[in-house]
C-alpha cells in the first residue's frame, strides 16, 4: 500500500470542537484543553467560516494590549482566521501533505455537502509516513542547524519572542553544556494555567565565585512550563524512525543531538512532509 492510496477519511477519526463566531476566546481555549486539540473550527449555518489555532491563542495571551483583558471578553469573530484551506475527505495523503506544506496551517476536512468532517494537521501524516514510506533519508539530511534555544531561567516572554522571531512552534531549553533538558511549544504557552502568573517563587543559585544568591521573582520562567524530559533524535537516525517517535509522543518538533547529547538542531513535522512528498513522487 502506498501513501497515495490512503485518503483523509482513513486517518481522521473524530470531529474537532466546533464553535460559533459569537463565542468567546475563553471557551475556545477551554475546548482545546479539554479535547487535547490544537485547532477549533468556527461554523455558521453548518459550514466552516474560520479556524482558531493554539498559535492564535498564544499570541492573544502574550499581546501587550490584550493580556490585561479577560479572555471571556474577547470574541472569536475578532480573532479567527478566515483564510484557511479546506480539503475533501476523499483527498489522498500526498495531496494533503502538499496543501499543508503550502499553508503551514491545519486544514478543515469537509463532507461533500461542505459540512465539517474533521481537521488534518501535518502531525496526522507522521504515522502513515513512518509505516509506509520507503524513504532512506536520515535526520542529518534535513535538520535545521540553528534552532531557537533558551535557558531554564529565561522568562516565558523571552521564549515567546524567540518563537515569533524565528517562526518555529517550539523553543528548546538547554543547560550550560548545551544539552536539551526541556522544550516549550506553542501549546504550552497557550494553555498555561493563569495561576502561574500570580505566584511568587524563589530559588538559590551560585555565581562564578560560588556565593549563594537568593532570588525572588513573580515572572514565570522557562523551567516553570517546559516539558521534560525531552525526546530527541540522533544525527544518523532514519527520518521514518524520528517520525514514528514524534507520532507516538504527539509532538511536532524533535531536537537533534550529537553523540555527547549536545543540541545541534531540530526537525519539525513539516520536514517529514517534505520527505513524504519527495519520496512518493520519486
Amino acid at each position: 500500500m502506498s501513501l497515495a492510496s490512503i485518503s483523509l477519511r482513513d486517518i481522521i477519526s473524530k470531529t474537532p470542537p466546533i464553535i460559533s463566531p459569537n463565542d468567546v476566546i475563553a471557551k475556545a481555549r477551554r475546548l482545546m484543553i479539554r479535547h487535547g486539540v490544537k485547532t477549533v473550527v468556527i461554523v455558521k449555518d453548518d459550514k466552516p467560516i474560520g479556524i482558531l489555532t493554539v498559535n492564535r491563542i498564544r499570541n492573544i495571551l502574550f499581546d501587550k494590549e490584550l493580556k490585561t483583558r479577560p479572555l471571556d471578553n474577547l470574541m472569536v469573530s475578532d480573532f479567527m482566521e478566515t483564510e484557511f484551506q479546506s480539503l475533501s475527505l476523499h483527498e489522498n495523503l500526498i495531496t494533503a501533505a502538499e496543501a499543508l506544506l503550502t499553508y503551514r496551517s491545519p486544514a478543515v476536512v469537509v463532507e461533500p455537502d461542505g459540512s465539517v468532517y474533521g481537521i488534518v494537521d501535518a502531525y496526522d501524516l507522521l504515522g502513515p509516513y513512518s509505516r509506509l514510506s520507503k524513504s532512506d533519508t536520515v535526520v542529518s539530511d534535513v535538520y535545521y542547524k540553528d534552532p531557537p534555544v533558551a535557558s531554564p531561567s529565561h522568562s516565558i516572554y523571552n521564549v515567546m519572542d524567540k518563537m515569533l522571531k524565528t517562526g518555529y512552534e517550539a523553543v528548546v531549553i538547554i543547560d550550560k553544556m548545551k544539552r536539551p533538558i526541556g522544550i516549550i511549544t506553542s501549546t504550552d504557552l497557550a494553555t498555561i494555567p493563569p495561576v502561574i502568573y500570580q505566584r511568587t517563587s524563589h530559588r538559590i543559585i551560585r555565581d562564578s565565585e560560588r556565593r549563594s544568591i537568593y532570588i525572588k521573582y513573580s515572572m514565570p520562567v522557562a523551567e516553570d512550563v517546559m516539558s521534560s524530559p525531552v525526546f530527541v533524535a540522533n544525527m544518523d537516525d532514519l527520518l521514518i524512525d524520528a517520525a514514528l517517535r514524534m507520532y507516538v509522543e504527539s509532538i511536532g518538533t524533535l531536537p537533534v543531538v550529537d553523540d555527547a547529547n549536545r543540541l545541534v538542531g531540530i526537525i519539525t513535522k513539516y520536514d517529514i512532509l517534505k520527505d513524504l512528498v519527495r519520496w512518493e513522487k520519486h
